[in-house]
């Protein structure tokens, strides 16, 4: 699903339920300022995700929690302050991670312990 360069400034938390196959989701380029904690639960086979150029401020530690498959992840050029060691720590199979272009003041230690894969 590419979603990128539209003027979305919210997705309900049910919007990608049931999409167990989904494997590229691009919400690039919008308005988003916050992501419901359950947005991505049932995206389990997703390898893709661009994130990048909102205007996100937090990510809830558990986002992520069911992305076991994720290879890509941009959340470049928004605002985030703060990564928790709880936001990655499920993505073993992450490879590349763009966390460019945001306010980051505060990584927590082991933010990125898990990211064995990545390049």
């Amino acid at each position: 699903i590419n979603l990128s360069y539209n003027i979305l400034s919210l997705i309900e938390p049910d919007a990608f339920k049931k999409l167990l196959n989904l494997k590229i989701l691009k919400i690039n380029n919008n308005y988003l300022e916050i992501l419901s904690e359950n947005l991505l639960f049932d995206t389990k086979e997703l390898i893709e995700l661009d994130l990048s150029s909102n205007y996100i401020i937090k990510l809830d530690r558990l986002i992520f929690q069911n992305l076991k498959s994720i290879q890509l992840l941009n959340i470049s050029s928004n605002n985030l302050t703060y990564i928790s060691k709880d936001l990655l720590k499920t993505l073993s199979k992450l490879r590349h991670l763009d966390l460019s272009h945001n306010n980051i003041s505060y990584l927590e230690d082991n933010s990125f312990k898990n990211l064995i894969q990545l390049n």
